[in-house]
């Protein structure tokens, strides 16, 4: 008898899931509607977004505008600084002579490559080293 009441209750729903299924498309029509901005009653296109939106003007910043009522929306063209103080700076600097009273000859040596690739894969060659019985070779 139980199995009569559980039927009973799920045809009952039948109707109840088709009306939410119908609400379900309804909002999901009006959603594309309003991303696309078309109004409903009308089909006009309408965007509310867009509608108090003020556009700011252009400013022409390398464009020579044709026609003269862009003239006034171009900027002037900036003039260069001034940089020959610097550049007379740097020109004594180059001419002054560098004494070096110490000469670190490590510094001079050649680095070794092997180097930056047990910094970066050291941890992962101790690990296999580690978990395999046979060690590795190493040159």
């Amino acid at each position: 008898m139980t199995v009569f009441t559980i039927m009973d209750t799920n045809r009952s729903n039948i109707g109840h899931l088709e009306d939410e299924a119908l609400k379900r498309r309804d909002k999901l029509k009006a959603l594309k509607r309003k991303r696309e901005g078309k109004n409903n009653e009308n089909g006009e296109i309408h965007n509310k977004d867009l509608e108090g939106e003020i556009l700011p003007k252009p400013i022409f910043r390398s464009y020579k505008p044709s026609d003269e009522s862009f003239n006034e929306l171009t900027l002037n063209p900036a003039a260069p600084g001034d940089v020959t103080s610097e550049v007379k700076g740097q020109l004594e600097s180059a001419k002054s002579e560098i004494v070096i009273d110490q000469l670190d000859v490590t510094s001079l040596a050649p680095r070794e490559t092997r180097l930056g690739l047990e910094a970066r894969c050291g941890k992962k060659i101790s690990k296999a080293g580690a978990s395999n019985p046979k060690k590795p070779l190493q040159n």
